[in-house]
């Protein structure tokens, strides 16, 4: 709701974990969040932030023995030198 009613409220802020779990380590919710307010055009989080929450996700994802489907979510990270 607060990015609904200041579209230019930090997304960082929003996706991160301690906002939503328990769980600092779980970046499941996280991804999954970002990726549907970016597909609802909130683009403004870095892409620093934005690759650096990729790649936590896929570590998890490892960490539970789901490899492909960390791959999949490294897929998303648009910095070609990573």
């Amino acid at each position: 709701m607060k990015l609904y009613t200041d579209s230019a409220y930090q997304m960082d802020k929003i996706i991160n974990p301690f906002t939503h779990t328990r769980d600092p380590l779980d970046f499941n919710f996280s991804w999954l969040l970002y990726n549907t307010l970016q597909s609802l055009g909130y683009t403004h989080m870095s892409e620093v932030y934005a690759n650096q929450l990729h790649i936590n996700f896929a570590s998890q994802l490892v960490s539970h023995g789901q490899w492909q489907w960390a791959v999949f979510v490294l897929m998303h990270i648009k910095d070609e030198q990573l």
